[in-house]
């Protein structure tokens, strides 16, 4: 198979894994990644960045964020994450490549993530 079989396959199947993960519930993506049920694509992430609210996600994405079993886990649920808290702040590789400052960086998220969380319900 050469590289561009690949990733004409590759394109294919994480166009159908989205298609798949956008009949469903933003409740049950959030559950899906609760479960560790993360699919093959990253399209999970996609997803649930476009069909789940900041409430529903945000803590489960910012736990993946910190303890997800690999790079490319973290970096797509990092990427949903600021999509919902809706900032342009953080670089996704900046919070899970392990680069120095991170820890800095995670806990500035949270705090964020807290007072978006704060004022949904306020208002």
């Amino acid at each position: 198979m050469t590289y561009a079989e690949f990733q004409a396959r590759w394109e294919r199947g994480a166009e159908a894994e989205f298609d798949a993960y956008m009949r469903r519930s933003g409740a049950e993506l959030v559950a899906d990644a609760q479960a560790g049920r993360h699919g093959e694509y990253y399209q999970l992430w996609r997803a649930m960045a476009a069909r789940a609210t900041l409430a529903q996600a945000g803590r489960v994405l910012l736990d993946v964020v910190r303890r997800g079993s690999t790079y490319l886990v973290r970096y797509h649920s990092a990427v949903a994450l600021l999509a919902l808290i809706g900032t342009t702040e953080f670089d996704p590789v900046d919070l899970t490549a392990g680069r120095p400052g991170e820890a800095t960086r995670l806990d500035t998220l949270e705090r964020l993530l807290h007072e978006r969380l704060n004022f949904d319900n306020a208002v």
